[in-house]
């Protein structure tokens, strides 16, 4: 499946109130960008003639559209940030019910901590793409072209000349974008590692004490602990060195306008109102730029945890036995020319055949890795027969 499928998928039914939600994005960005508008005519109005009901009006105005601003903005979070809390949940349920159909045949080559770490760090990533990653993507797209709307309508030079630095900024997060999303692949499998290293510590704490191996797995664990430390050290260095130049770009573009928007009042061109209105636009477009980092940082992390939870998903399940059929087993127990592999090159059991009588013991001896274990899940019906039969008073296991 390609990424927008894999997405689709985990969206599924709450399309809707992401939709819903990203109505009050709009209405949220839509009385936004009429702000500096306002307070750019109150700031003209201070330098002329002007009565105290027009100044009245113009800060109403300004409260009313903060009022209404600060409520669609609360609707906004809660119903997309909301709807993203509902994705990972019915995402972890469609995870764990495929777990519990896969064979033991996957779970005996699967590693109990990736599956821990897939099914709790993987969400909580495809949670923030679903969510933040999502409102803020959408604000960047509906805020920005409506302010450059509204600046080229002040100012066309001046607006020329203050988005100069941005193109630059759509650069470098291109090519810092495509560098975290191949180190944090390597940030994901190495939190498997460390959440595999102690599951399998724990499970066998027993065997470690009395073989004294505690350093030993000790120094394992600090070895691979070091090689997510260094992963994510990698991370953050892109990540630092991204917000800073978003920062001196956007710092760069406000120095433009104060300096030709400053010539041009003196020359008597344009108004205090309108520069001020546009350092004001370029501060609503600094937050989307920086924003715009974050989001691909979130995204790159998203893709790759959607892709490693699809990976589980997309593994065959094994085929559902109906209960109600199966009676209660006894009589004697027949194994005939019993074969049975992990992997195709290596057979644990091979030609074996067995007659238990009901009633009778028996015991299974040999050495570490020789079978005894897979004979008896074969017994109990955890594997399936490969080759040969298992019956079980004539009756066929399989």
């Amino acid at each position: 499946m390609s990424n927008i499928s894999i997405i689709q998928s985990f969206i599924g039914k709450h399309w809707r109130s992401i939709a819903f939600g990203s109505c009050f994005v709009i209405i949220s960005n839509l009385l936004h960008v009429f702000l500096p508008s306002f307070i750019g005519q109150a700031v003209d109005l201070l330098h002329n003639n002007f009565s105290i009901s027009d100044l009245y009006r113009i800060c109403g105005l300004i409260i009313l559209i903060e009022f209404s601003k600060g409520v669609s903005r609360f609707f906004m979070r809660y119903i997309i940030i909301g709807s993203s809390w509902k994705i990972e949940n019915d995402v972890r349920k469609r995870l764990f019910n495929h777990l519990l159909k896969l064979p033991v045949k996957y779970h005996d080559k699967t590693r109990t901590g990736d599956i821990i770490a897939r099914i709790s760090n993987d969400l909580m990533a495809v949670r923030m793409m679903f969510g933040p990653a999502i409102m803020y993507s959408m604000n960047a797209v509906i805020l920005v072209p409506l302010a450059l709307i509204f600046m080229f309508s002040k100012d066309i030079e001046l607006t020329l000349y203050a988005i100069i630095p941005f193109p630059f900024i759509a650069i470098v997060m291109y090519h810092i974008g495509r560098k975290i999303h191949k180190d944090f692949i390597k940030v994901q499998e190495s939190y498997c590692d460390i959440s595999a290293h102690i599951q399998e510590n724990l499970n066998g704490i027993q065997v470690i004490k009395s073989y004294v191996r505690e350093m030993s797995e000790l120094n394992k664990l600090k070895k691979i602990s070091l090689n997510y430390v260094n992963n994510n050290r990698n991370v953050i260095k892109l990540q630092s060195l991204m917000f800073p130049l978003l920062d001196v770009f956007a710092s760069t573009s406000i120095i433009i306008v104060l300096w030709v928007g400053g010539k041009k009042v003196m020359a008597g061109d344009t108004t205090i109102g309108v520069v001020v209105s546009l350092v004001m636009y370029i501060g609503l477009l600094i937050w989307p730029s920086v924003a715009f980092g974050w989001v691909i940082a979130i995204f790159q992390r998203g893709i790759v945890s959607t892709r490693r939870i699809q990976e589980i998903l997309e593994e065959e399940p094994e085929p559902q036995v109906d209960s109600s059929v199966i009676s209660y087993l006894k009589g004697n127990i027949s194994v005939r020319d019993l074969n049975f592999s992990y992997n195709e090159n290596s057979p644990v059991l091979s030609g074996i055949s067995i007659e238990i009588k009901q009633g009778s013991r028996i015991a299974i001896v040999g050495r570490t890795g020789s079978g005894k274990s897979t004979l008896l899940g074969i017994l109990s019906g955890i594997y399936k027969v490969q080759r040969g039969s298992v019956f079980y008073n004539t009756i066929d296991i399989n």
